[in-house]
């Protein structure tokens, strides 16, 4: 099969939240000029899709709910561990008409860990006026820091693991970039994200008793005005954590490996 674990998991999770009063009330905010903007990646184009779901939602009807449904599935579909999502397109097919076809869509996070706008605003240094009064904030629904441990040895832990450390690394790079051009057009940039002392927390777990005891301990914290912490623009801080020195690893009656530390000169990326 294509994928660990079976797709109908994801899709019964989706199902029972995402009804028709749920479009209604997007499609309302939606008129009112809020976006809700949900990032999937194309397999087949190797390109990020951006979905507008308010658009999705004033179509109303079951076509949007299925529509709505997919793309949320496919943007929580990670490659290997869950079967990607085929969502039925149309297209002109170069002779005035039209051609059906399906694409193969899985977690935004592939192509895009963190969307902010398109990647060639983000390399602009001067957006005028457009972001005037804007603000930026930015929930990582992981642990951002390394979380050391041992790994067992089966198939679906290894690759959950190495998920799990590709996504970190990834969110912590998108976060460089996010901050720096939040630095360069003066926007105030917030973030929040697991915090480790979450022991109950496994992104691979979809426990809803489990999702919603982290839910009401981030309520805790916000409430509390422990939630939002704002990174500084310089990427030394982010990357940090990633390269402090380890104790020694003694394998037997080997000698230790050791892991090496970056020089003090080093310039971190």
């Amino acid at each position: 099969g294509p994928s660990l674990f079976r797709g109908d998991s994801l899709d019964g999770l989706v199902a029972p939240f995402v009804d028709a009063a749920m479009i209604e009330a997007v499609a309302i905010e939606h008129a009112r000029g809020r976006r809700l903007l949900i990032a999937t990646t194309n397999l087949d184009s190797q390109k990020a899709t951006i979905w507008d779901m308010g658009a999705i939602a004033t179509r109303g009807g079951e076509a949007a709910v299925k529509l709505f449904r997919d793309v949320l599935v496919a943007s929580a579909t990670l490659p290997g561990l869950f079967p990607p999502k085929l969502i039925d397109v149309e297209a002109p097919d170069g002779e005035g008409g039209m051609v059906r076809y399906q694409e193969m869509h899985v977690d935004g996070g592939v192509a895009a860990p963190l969307f902010l706008m398109p990647d060639a605003l983000l390399r602009w240094r001067d957006l005028g006026q457009r972001l005037r009064r804007g603000r930026v904030y930015v929930i990582f629904n992981t642990v951002l820091d390394p979380s050391p441990r041992s790994t067992p040895t089966g198939v679906t832990s290894i690759m959950s693991r190495s998920f799990e450390t590709m996504l970190r690394f990834s969110y912590r790079q998108a976060l460089s970039v996010a901050a720096g051009f939040c630095a360069r057009h003066n926007l105030p940039l917030w973030v929040a994200s697991i915090p480790p002392t979450f022991s109950d927390f496994n992104m691979m777990k979809f426990d809803t008793a489990a999702m919603k005891r982290t839910f009401d301990d981030a309520e805790a914290l916000a409430i509390a005005g422990r939630l939002w912490s704002t990174p500084t623009a310089a990427p030394e801080p982010l990357w940090r954590g990633l390269f402090k020195r380890q104790p020694p690893t003694r394998h037997g009656d080997q000698d230790p490996i050791l892991v090496p530390n970056p020089s003090p000169d080093l310039e971190l990326p």
